[in-house]
């Protein structure tokens, strides 16, 4: 059976599911077994200000200067991310099948260490370019004006 991750509240010593129909499913189908339970908050996701420079500016200088759409550069990035390792792809089960996702609902320090390493290649021009045949391309920083 794979395994189960859901976020929730504690209230009164008591763990209420934000999703309590699909735990309710789940917990049905382990009814009987003994299963291990571990409790940790959640990560701090990136705030909504890092999200929107990354979606108002950076994707879209870089689209700009590449004649490619936000969404476009967004999934670009994520492969070229990916091949560097700075994004993981996460493992999930589709009935029967075993699929690599690459996922940015990443913690806020390894989103800020994502677009930071976007920002530096850009500016070393190896987005648009190559490292023997550079392009550099400027992307404002959040205090700059843009």
């Amino acid at each position: 059976m794979p395994e189960l991750l859901f976020a929730g509240i504690v209230k009164q010593g008591k763990v209420m599911p934000d999703d309590a129909g699909r735990v309710a499913g789940y917990m049905a189908k382990e009814e009987g077994q003994r299963v291990q339970v571990r409790v940790k908050r959640p990560p701090k996701i990136r705030s909504i200000a890092s999200n929107a420079y990354l979606w108002s500016v950076v994707y879209p200088t870089i689209g700009e200067a590449s004649g490619n759409d936000t969404d476009s550069v967004h999934e670009g990035m994520k492969a070229l991310a990916a091949e560097k390792g700075m994004l993981i792809p996460r493992v999930i089960q589709l009935g029967a099948r075993t699929v690599e996702v690459l996922t940015t609902k990443v913690e806020q320090e390894a989103f800020g260490s994502y677009v930071n390493w976007i920002r530096h290649e850009a500016e070393h021009g190896w987005i648009l370019g190559t490292k023997d045949h550079p392009v550099p391309l400027h992307i404002p920083e959040p205090n700059e004006g843009f």
